[in-house]
C-alpha cells in the first residue's frame, strides 16, 4: 500500500489535486468500479463526480467519464452504507434496512430514553436541583436558563461513545475515573475533604446577619442623637461614609434575611451555587424591597466566606463530603443512564427496523476489521482509496478509512488541518495531526508513506494571503510554515495585486462601537463600496461579489436588516417565512382547506384579500351582529363572495392532489403570483412561496421514509414547525450573508468578517480522553479513547477555577477549544479572492490576539491554580495581572494609523518564508525548511508588516436615490409605504429612532418601550399564583396557554376542557417532561376558568375576538402585521385590547416594572394600529398574567 497526504491550506487547489490523482490512476490501469472517493458533504461528492468526469473527458478517455456511475464517489455515511447494505446478510440484515435521517435519528433517540429520563428526573429531582442540573435539554449556550441540562450530558455521552467506537461497558469505567479525577483536581488544588458543615455554615450566617444589624441599630442610634458613628461595633473598624452606607446596610438586611429565611425552610435543599454565592455578598441578588450588598455587609459577612472558601479549615464547599457525595452520584447516574441509552436506543431501532448513521459507520468498521469474507471481497474489488477533507472526519470514521486503506493498493488523504472546524460534529484533528505525524516520519504501517503540501493559491490575491500568512504562521506555531503560507501563482500574476485588507471600525464618534451598531455600519461600508463605482479585477463590483461572514447567526439579522434598508438585497441567512402576508395568506388557506369552519382563518383571508366584499367592514360586521348565529350565518355568506371563489372550488379536489400539489393549487387560488408583484421585495416574496412548496416536497419524502400517511393537517403542522428557520434559495445577485461554518468552501471577490469583541471561552462538562501521545498508535486512532464527566457548577466560584485549573482534561479541552477559534477564524479570513475586511470595535487588533492565544490561555489557567483569597482584587492588581499575561504570548498585533486612513498592522511572530506575501523580517531559513521542526529558529521575533486602510463607517441613513448604481439590485418597496400616512397622536419614538436604519417591516414586539408616556397599574389580582418562579421554556408554555385561551373553551363542558388542555400540553410540551409535570391540563383550565369569570363580571355583554389580525404602516412607511390575542368590544362600542403573557413574576412591584420595560411599546404600537384602522381608538390595554394571577391595566397616553 502507498499512502499519501496532502495538506491543502485554503484555496490552493485541494479538488483539482484530487481529481488529477484520481484521472491518473484511471490513467494508469485502476478500473472506475475500483475507486472509492469519500467527500464530507452530498453536494462536495456530487462537484468530485462532476469534475472528475470532465477531466477525464479533457484527457480523452471518453469511455471511462461514461462509467464514472461505477466508481463508488460520495459521503462517509454513503459510503459506509453502500457497504453495509451490500454485505447486510453476512450480519443477518436485510439489506433493505431503512436508514433514519438525522432529525428521525434524535426522535427515535429522545423517544426511547424519554421515560427514563423523566422517571430519574422525577426520582433525583432534589440532586439535580442541588448541583444545579434542572435546566432543559435543548436550550442554547446563550439561554437565559441558569442551569445546566442533566439531559444534554447524557445525550453527549451517548453521542460522543458512539462516535469514538466506546462500548456501554467502557462507560462505567469512564464514569469511576471521572470521579476520581474529580476527587483528585479538589485534593491537587489544597482542599481537604471533610463532614457536612452546612448546619455550622447557617449558624454563622444568623450570627454575621445579627451583627450586621447591629452596625444598622448603632448607626440609627448615633444618627438619632446628632452624632458621627466612629466605628462599627461588628468587627471595630472605623465608620466611613456613614449616611450613604447606612442605605445600603438597611437594603442588604432585607435581602440578606430573604435568603436566610429560605435556606432555613430546608438545609438539604439548598444549591450548592447558593452556598458558594455567600463567599462574597455582593454578589448576591437583591430581595424585592431590598438592596445588593456593598462593602460593608461583605466586611461583616467574613467569617461566613472564609468557611465557603475553606480560608479558615481547609475544606470549604468543595471539600463538604455532602458536596462530593452529590457529585459522584451525578456522575455515576449520567454515565449508567447514558449506558442504558445506548441499549434502549438500539432496541427502538431494532423493533422499527431501521438504523442511523452511526450504525452505519459501525456495522461497516466491524465488518471491514473482523469479517474476513467481506474484507477478502472488498479487496479484490477495490485498489484506490481517495479521502477528501479528512480534517473533518469523526474517530470512528478515521479508523474505518484505515481498514480500508489495509485493503486497497493506494491511499490518498488530501484536507487542511487548519480547517478543522467541526468540533460539534465530533472531528478530532488531534488524530489527524497523529496520523500526518506517522506518515511523515514513517512509522509503523506508514513507512514509505510521502506527505505533500500545496504551496500556492488559487483563490486570494496578494493583499488578503500577506495577512493570512503573518497571522495564521503566527498563529499554528505548531505547523510548519510552508503547510500555511501560500503564494500567488505565475498563472495569477496578472491579478497578483488586485485588492486590499481594510479594518471598519464602526461609528467613529463612540468610544466602543456597540455590537448592534456596528453591524449596522457595516451596511454602510458595502453600500459606500456599491456606489463608489468601485471594480475588481476588471470587473464593476456587484452585491453578488461581496459575503459578510460571522461567527454565529445571531450576529447578522442587524446587517441584513440594515442592508435591506439601504435597498441592498441579501441572501443566504435563515429566516421565519411566515413573517409576510403571502404566508400569513397562505396558512390561512390552508387552516380553511383543512377545516370549513375554521373561523379565524376565513376571518384572516378577509382582511387580506382586498377584492373581498367585507375587506374593510369585517370587523364592525361581526360587532354589530347579536348572536353568535348571526355571525355564522354572515361567515357562510364571506366564505361564498366570489374572491374566494378559487379557494372553494379547491376544497372540493384537494382530497385527490399530493401536498406539494395542494401548495401549488392554494398559490394559484388564492392568486399570490400576481398580489406579490404589487407588494414590496416581490422576489422574495416568491421565493417564500417557492421554499412553502419545497418544504410540502420534504413533508411528503419524510413520510413516505416513515411510512406515515400523509394529510393536510400533517402539512399544516410541518410547514409551521419548518417555516420558522429556513433558508431561502441562493439569489446570486445579492449580499451573501453567512455563518463561518456556512461558508466553509466558498469564496467571494470582497468578505467582511465580524471580529467577535471577545474570545469563546466556554467549557464542554463532557469531553473525550484521547490515549496519551507517546501511546498514540496512528494505525489504531480509536484505542485508548474514554470519556470524561466534570459537572458544570459554577465555574466563576474562585476555588471551582481553582480546581479545575488543576484538572489536566479540562485544560486541555479548553485548549482544544481555544485551537478551534483560530480555525474557524482561518476560515473566515481565507474566503476573499480580493478584498478583505475585517469588522471589529475600536480595540480590533486585541481581540484578534485575545481569540487565538493559546499561551494566554495557559497563563490565565496557571493563575488561577494559584488563587487565594488573600489575592490582591484591586483594579490595578487584576490590571497588572492581565498585562503579565498578556506577555507570555509568541506573538502580538499593533496597528498604526496614520491621519489619512492609510495604516500598517505589524504581526510580532510571525514566520513568512522569504519571497511570500507578508513575508516575516529579518529572513530566518528554517521558515522554509521542510525538515526543520515546527518551532526551530534561532533568529528570534520576527515581524510582517501589512499594509491597511482604515475606516470608520456611521450606522445606515436615508438611502433612497433613484440615480444610485444599486437601484437595478433595490428590491422595490411598497406602494403603500411610498405615501406614509400622518403619524398617529402619541405614535412611540421607536418608531423613528433606530439605531440599524429603518427595516421596511418591524414587529410590535419590538418596539421599545423607552419615551413611551404610559401609566402601569395593577387592575385586578385572579387568584394564586398558578406555577412558581423560575420555569424552564416560558416561550413553550406561552404557545400552550395562547392557544388555549383562543379557543372557544369557555362553551365546553369541563371534562371536554381538559380533553382540549391535554391536547395542547402534550404538543407544546410533551418533549419537557419537567416542564409539562409544572403546567399540567388543570393548570391550563383553571387559567381559562378564571379569566372568562373575570372578564365576565367585570365587562358584562361583551363580545371577545381572539387572535385578531392587524396590519399597519407607520408614519415612516413601515409595515407591521400581527395578531392581537384578544380583542374585547363592550356594549358601549368602546374597546380593550388583551395580551396574554406567561411571565411568572409574583411580586406587584417586580410585574409593573417588568410590563413598562418590556410590553408598553408593543401594546402602544397596538391601540395606535387600532386607532387609524377603525376610527376608535381602544380605550386602554390589559396584560393577562396568567400564571401569577394578575391583570395590569396599561393607559397609554394619545
Amino acid at each position: 500500500m502507498t499512502f499519501t497526504v496532502i495538506t491543502a491550506s485554503a484555496g490552493s487547489g485541494k479538488t483539482y489535486t484530487l481529481t488529477t490523482r484520481l484521472a491518473d490512476a484511471l490513467a494508469g490501469g485502476v478500473r472506475t468500479s475500483e475507486i472509492i472517493a469519500t467527500t464530507f458533504t452530498v453536494k462536495a461528492a456530487a462537484e468530485l463526480r462532476e469534475r472528475l468526469q470532465v477531466r477525464l473527458l479533457e484527457l480523452g478517455h471518453v469511455e471511462q467519464a461514461n462509467e464514472i456511475g461505477s466508481a463508488l464517489i460520495g459521503t462517509v455515511n454513503s459510503i459506509a452504507g453502500s457497504i453495509v447494505q451490500d454485505y447486510a446478510i453476512d450480519m443477518g440484515l436485510s439489506p433493505e434496512l431503512r436508514v433514519l435521517s438525522e432529525e428521525e435519528s434524535e426522535l427515535i433517540f429522545t423517544a426511547s430514553i424519554n421515560h427514563t429520563i423523566a422517571e430519574i428526573e422525577e426520582r433525583e429531582h432534589a440532586l439535580l436541583a442541588r448541583l444545579g442540573y434542572e435546566g432543559a435539554p435543548d436550550q442554547g449556550a446563550n439561554s437565559f436558563e441558569r442551569d445546566e441540562s442533566w439531559a444534554s450530558a447524557v445525550t453527549s455521552m451517548t453521542r460522543l461513545a458512539r462516535t469514538n467506537g466506546i462500548t456501554p461497558a467502557a462507560l462505567e469505567r469512564s464514569a469511576e475515573e471521572s470521579i476520581t479525577a474529580f476527587r483528585s483536581m479538589i485534593n491537587e488544588a489544597g482542599y481537604e475533604s471533610g463532614p457536612d458543615q452546612r448546619g455550622a455554615w447557617l449558624r454563622v450566617f444568623e450570627s454575621c446577619l445579627a451583627e450586621l444589624t447591629a452596625d444598622r441599630d448603632a448607626a440609627r442610634a448615633a444618627e438619632a442623637q446628632g452624632e458621627e458613628l466612629t466605628h462599627w461595633p461588628s468587627d471595630g473598624e472605623p465608620a466611613k461614609r456613614v449616611s450613604s452606607t447606612l442605605g445600603n446596610i438597611e437594603g442588604s438586611i432585607v435581602t440578606l434575611e430573604s435568603l436566610y429565611r429560605r435556606m432555613s425552610r430546608g438545609i438539604e435543599s439548598v444549591p450548592w451555587t447558593q452556598w458558594m454565592a455567600l463567599a462574597d455578598v455582593r454578589k448576591v441578588r437583591p430581595a424585592h424591597g431590598g438592596k445588593k450588598p456593598g462593602a460593608r455587609p461583605q466586611a461583616v459577612f467574613a467569617p461566613l466566606a472564609d468557611l465557603i472558601l475553606g480560608a479558615s479549615d481547609g475544606v470549604g464547599v468543595l471539600g463538604n463530603e455532602a458536596f462530593l457525595a452529590d457529585v459522584e452520584k451525578l456522575i455515576l447516574l449520567a454515565f449508567s443512564t447514558a449506558a442504558h441509552a445506548l441499549e434502549a436506543y438500539a432496541e427502538h431501532k431494532a423493533a422499527l427496523g431501521v438504523m442511523d448513521f452511526a450504525d452505519q459507520e459501525t456495522l461497516a468498521l466491524d465488518l471491514v476489521t473482523h469479517n474476513e469474507r467481506v474484507r477478502s471481497s472488498l479487496k479484490s474489488r477495490f485498489r484506490f482509496l481517495a479521502v477528501d477533507e479528512f480534517q473533518d472526519t469523526s474517530p470512528i470514521q478515521l479508523e474505518l478509512f484505515m481498514r480500508l486503506g489495509d485493503l486497497v493498493e493506494d491511499v490518498v488523504w488530501v484536507g487542511d488541518q487548519k480547517q478543522s472546524i467541526y468540533g460539534f460534529r465530533d472531528a478530532a484533528p488531534e488524530l489527524m495531526s497523529g496520523v500526518v505525524d506517522a506518515v511523515r516520519e514513517g512509522r509503523g504501517g506508514f513507512a514509505g508513506g510521502n506527505v505533500e503540501a500545496l504551496t500556492d493559491s488559487y483563490r486570494s490575491s496578494e493583499p488578503p494571503l500577506a495577512l493570512t500568512n503573518a497571522l495564521f504562521t503566527a498563529i499554528f506555531r505548531d505547523m510548519k510554515p510552508s503547510t500555511v503560507a501560500l503564494d500567488v501563482p505565475g498563472a495569477r500574476e496578472n491579478t497578483r495585486h488586485e485588492g486590499g485588507v481594510e479594518l471598519w471600525k464602526g461609528p467613529e464618534n463612540l468610544p466602543r462601537a456597540k455590537d448592534a451598531a456596528l453591524r449596522s455600519s457595516i451596511a454602510t461600508g458595502i453600500h459606500a463600496l456599491l456606489t463608489s463605482g468601485a471594480a475588481i479585477a476588471g470587473k464593476p463590483l456587484t452585491p453578488g461579489d461581496i459575503a459578510v461572514l460571522a461567527r454565529n447567526g445571531g450576529a447578522l439579522a442587524t446587517v441584513t436588516d440594515a442592508l435591506e434598508t439601504l435597498g441592498i438585497p441579501t441572501t443566504g441567512a435563515k429566516r421565519d417565512l411566515w413573517t409576510g402576508r403571502e404566508a400569513h395568506m397562505m396558512r390561512a388557506g390552508l387552516a380553511s382547506l383543512l377545516d370549513p369552519n375554521d373561523t379565524l382563518a376565513l376571518a384572516e383571508l378577509v382582511s387580506l384579500v382586498p377584492e373581498h366584499a367585507s375587506h374593510e367592514s369585517w370587523f364592525h360586521e361581526l360587532g354589530a351582529l347579536p348572536n353568535r348565529a348571526e355571525r355564522a350565518r354572515r361567515m357562510r355568506t364571506w366564505r361564498e363572495d366570489p374572491a374566494l371563489a378559487g379557494l372553494e372550488a379547491l376544497r372540493a379536489r384537494a382530497a385527490q392532489l399530493s401536498p406539494s400539489e395542494v401548495v401549488l393549487a392554494l398559490i394559484d387560488a388564492l392568486e399570490l403570483p400576481r398580489r406579490v408583484k404589487q407588494w414590496s421585495a416581490s422576489e422574495e416574496r416568491l421565493a417564500v412561496l417557492d421554499a412553502l412548496h419545497s418544504l410540502a416536497r420534504e413533508y411528503e419524502e419524510e413520510c413516505t421514509g416513515r411510512g406515515r400517511a400523509m394529510g393536510l393537517a400533517g402539512l399544516g403542522a410541518f410547514l409551521a414547525e419548518h417555516g420558522k428557520e429556513h433558508r431561502l434559495a441562493h439569489d446570486p445577485n445579492a449580499v451573501t450573508v453567512s455563518t463561518i461554518h456556512g461558508a466553509k468552501g466558498l469564496q467571494w471577490p470582497v468578505v467582511v468578517t465580524i471580529v467577535p469583541e471577545k474570545a469563546k471561552n466556554v467549557r464542554d462538562a463532557v469531553t473525550v480522553r484521547p490515549r496519551p501521545a507517546s501511546e498514540f498508535d496512528p494505525e489504531h486512532p480509536l484505542t485508548g479513547r474514554a470519556l470524561r464527566f466534570n459537572p458544570i457548577i459554577n465555574d466563576s466560584f474562585a476555588p471551582m477555577a481553582k480546581a479545575l485549573a488543576h484538572d489536566s482534561d479540562v485544560t486541555r479541552a479548553r485548549l482544544a477549544n481555544r485551537a478551534e477559534e483560530a480555525r474557524i477564524h482561518y476560515v473566515a479570513l481565507t474566503r476573499a479572492k480580493y478584498q478583505l475586511v475585517l469588522a471589529g470595535h475600536k480595540d480590533l487588533t486585541e481581540t484578534l490576539y485575545a481569540q487565538f492565544s493559546p499561551e494566554v490561555l495557559e497563563a490565565e489557567i496557571a493563575e488561577a491554580a494559584t488563587w487565594t483569597p488573600e489575592r490582591d482584587e484591586s483594579t490595578k492588581a487584576v490590571k497588572e495581572r492581565k498585562e503579565a499575561r498578556d506577555q507570555k504570548a509568541t506573538y502580538t498585533l499593533e496597528l498604526t494609523e496614520k491621519s489619512d486612513g492609510c495604516a500598517a498592522l505589524t504581526v510580532t511572530g510571525a514566520r513568512v518564508p522569504a519571497g511570500l506575501p507578508g513575508q516575516s523580517e529579518p529572513h530566518c531559513a528554517a521558515d522554509a525548511d521542510d525538515d526543520a521542526q515546527a518551532n526551530e529558529c534561532e533568529c528570534g521575533p520576527r515581524v510582517s508588516t501589512i499594509p491597511v486602510t482604515v475606516l470608520h463607517h456611521e450606522t445606515p441613513g436615508d438611502a433612497d436615490d433613484p440615480d444610485s448604481p444599486l437601484e437595478p439590485y433595490r428590491r422595490e418597496r411598497s406602494p403603500l409605504a411610498a405615501e406614509p400616512t400622518a403619524a398617529p397622536t402619541g405614535a412611540p419614538s421607536s418608531f423613528i429612532e433606530h439605531e440599524g436604519g429603518l427595516p421596511a417591516r418591524f414587529a410590535a414586539s419590538a418596539v421599545e418601550s423607552t419615551g413611551i408616556d404610559a401609566r402601569v397599574t395593577i387592575h385586578a389580582k385572579l387568584g394564586a399564583p398558578l406555577v412558581g418562579e423560575g420555569g424552564t421554556h416560558r416561550e413553550l408554555v406561552g404557545e400552550a396557554v395562547h392557544a388555549y385561551l383562543a379557543t372557544p373553551y369557555s362553551q365546553l363542558p369541563r371534562e371536554r376542557q381538559l380533553t382540549l388542555a391535554r391536547r395542547i400540553t402534550d404538543r407544546w410540551l410533551g418533549t419537557n417532561p419537567l416542564l409539562k409535570a409544572k403546567v399540567t391540563p388543570e393548570v391550563i383550565v383553571e387559567v381559562g376558568e378564571r379569566w372568562h369569570a373575570w372578564i365576565t363580571r367585570e365587562f358584562p355583554g361583551h363580545t371577545a375576538g381572539t387572535e385578531v389580525p392587524v396590519a399597519w404602516w407607520n408614519a415612516d412607511g413601515q409595515a407591521m402585521e400581527g395578531w392581537i390575542d384578544s380583542l374585547l368590544t363592550l356594549e358601549n362600542g368602546h374597546s380593550i385590547v388583551v395580551d396574554h403573557k406567561t411571565n411568572s413574576r409574583t411580586e406587584p412591584a417586580d410585574v409593573l416594572d417588568f410590563i413598562r420595560r418590556e410590553y408598553v411599546g408593543q401594546l402602544a404600537t397596538y391601540l395606535n394600529a387600532l386607532e387609524e384602522r377603525t376610527g376608535r381608538r381602544p380605550d386602554y390595554a390589559l396584560v393577562h398574567l396568567p400564571l401569577s394571577g394578575y391583570v395590569v391595566k396599561v393607559e397609554v397616553k394619545p
